[in-house]
């Protein structure tokens, strides 16, 4: 039994580093970013360190994050289907809350 259980650890290990970006590759990612960004926005003649400089870098950042989320939302197809998950056709059933009792001036 632990035999098995130190083969399973010992093929584990080096597939889980395939799952993810180093933290040296997502520093590179995050440079090759912000330079690219730097260089955009002096392309408009903006100037590092003013706000239009600043609004630019945020426009940037905004840019590419809403298109990672319609990249990440984009249904997925596979063999020609579409297996992006649907909403149910009807509407769920909600539970209902009963009202409280009405109070008057009087009290309740």
């Amino acid at each position: 039994m632990h035999v098995v259980r130190l083969l399973c650890l010992v093929l584990a290990l080096p597939l889980a580093g395939c799952l993810g970006m180093s933290e040296a590759e997502t520093a590179a990612k995050k440079a090759e970013l912000a330079a690219k960004d730097d260089e955009i926005c002096r392309s408009y003649g903006a100037k590092p360190g003013s706000d239009v400089y600043v609004q630019c870098r945020v426009a940037q950042t905004q840019r590419r994050d809403a298109a990672d989320n319609a990249a990440a939302s984009a249904p997925v197809i596979v063999n020609n289907v579409n297996t992006t998950p649907q909403p149910p056709l009807y509407p769920t059933i909600q539970p209902m809350t009963m009202p409280g009792p009405r109070c008057t001036a009087r009290g309740c």
